[in-house]
């Protein structure tokens, strides 16, 4: 008798089971679908900006993908003048929507070029960039 007691508890724990790994499969199954592919084009990573004293600084030397950033006690009223545009960017910063940012300017391509930094229209600095 108590043969057929276990042999019929077998079968209820097995259907017990069964259910359990059938509903995590399925629930596997579902979050693979939906889970969100990595992007197969590779992204470039932006370096770093190059920050200088325009005060200290009379000439620089870069490459074409970096950024100059101009350390400032306030960042409003800055204006430049840049030699050769097709070399560099600049950008007056200022602040906008509640952030502070400093003037700078951005390589374009090689060669060099001078710019003539000016706060609200009075000379700074005058630095020569050369963008390698």
């Amino acid at each position: 008798m108590i043969r057929k007691v276990a042999l019929t508890l077998l079968p209820v724990i097995a259907l017990t089971v069964v259910p359990v790994t059938g509903a995590t499969a399925a629930t596997t199954k579902a979050t693979n679908k939906s889970s969100p592919k990595a992007s197969p084009t590779p992204t470039v990573a932006a370096l770093p900006p190059i920050i200088v004293d325009p005060a200290s600084t009379k000439t620089l030397k870069i490459t074409s993908k970096d950024t100059v950033v101009f350390k400032v006690d306030d960042v409003e009223g800055w204006n430049a003048l840049v030699s050769n545009v097709k070399v560099l960017s600049f950008d007056a910063g200022g602040t906008k929507n509640g952030a502070a940012f400093n003037p700078s300017v951005k390589a374009v391509k090689a060669g060099t070029s001078w710019v003539v930094l000016k706060k609200y229209d009075k000379l700074i600095a005058a630095i020569k960039i050369t963008v390698a």
